[in-house]
């Protein structure tokens, strides 16, 4: 999902795996690179030894034992529900970050996003300076891992 926004700049039906006209993989090029970056700097929240990224319940959230988490809707659900949850009270959820640089499909580069490149852009950057007022592309594409959460 943090991939998604890199290179989904014109909505779902843009493709986010292959390209929808050529089906040509999308995953060797700076986007990916700058996803996986995110995700890595991310992960370093979670716990050190997190194998259960995938089951039901992340233990190790669910045990209060890592700050952050990244995983689908049930999944929060169901660490925050559990019985046995010490985070109930405290985890919240929010969107995955998204991001002012989409894919250039034709050279592999990260482009700046405009609001003709990013149609879908809804959020902006602040400022007087260099990045005042940039979209900010969040894709819609959520599928297993669309919610990061955090203990507050």
């Amino acid at each position: 999902a943090i991939w998604a926004s890199f290179v989904q700049a014109e909505g779902s039906a843009h493709g986010a795996f292959f390209d929808p006209v050529t089906m040509r993989p999308l995953a060797n090029n700076e986007g990916m690179h700058a996803a996986m970056t995110i995700y890595d700097q991310l992960a370093r929240f979670s716990h050190p030894n997190d194998t259960a990224m995938c089951n039901p319940v992340h233990t190790a959230f669910l045990a209060g034992q890592c700050a952050f988490t990244i995983g689908w809707g049930g999944q929060f659900k169901a660490n925050t529900l559990h019985p046995a949850s010490k985070v109930a009270a405290t985890a919240r959820a929010a969107l995955l970050p998204g991001t002012p640089r989409v894919l250039d499909r034709h050279t592999g580069t990260l482009v700046d996003c405009t609001r003709s490149r990013c149609p879908f852009a809804t959020e902006t950057v602040g400022g007087d300076g260099p990045g005042a007022d940039t979209p900010i592309n969040r894709a819609p594409f959520f599928a297993l891992g669309s919610i990061s959460a955090g203990i507050i």
